[in-house]
């Protein structure tokens, strides 16, 4: 495999990751704003500590597929430039 591919798929798996976490980020917004207006006041803690949680994972999910492309990629260039 060649340094441009490599390259580009991990081009390709960044840009994926990226707009995945942000359609996931925008449904859990949409999702928000529509429960707001459903809960009672007396419910809104409990959502808000639930938001909070699945914010958390969304972020960390992203950081984690992000170091999961990010080093293997940098390890194979690494490799390509020793060789080369």
């Amino acid at each position: 495999m060649t340094r441009s591919a490599k390259t580009s798929m991990a081009h390709t798996a960044l840009l994926a990751t990226g707009f995945i976490s942000i359609v996931l980020l925008t449904a859990l917004f949409m999702f928000i704003y529509w429960s707001e207006h459903q809960a009672l006041s007396v419910d809104r803690l409990e959502y808000y500590k639930l938001y909070l949680a699945a914010f958390q994972v969304l972020v960390i999910g992203f950081g984690v597929a992000l170091l999961g492309i990010l080093i293997p990629a940098i390890f194979a260039e690494a490799r390509y430039n020793f060789e080369v």
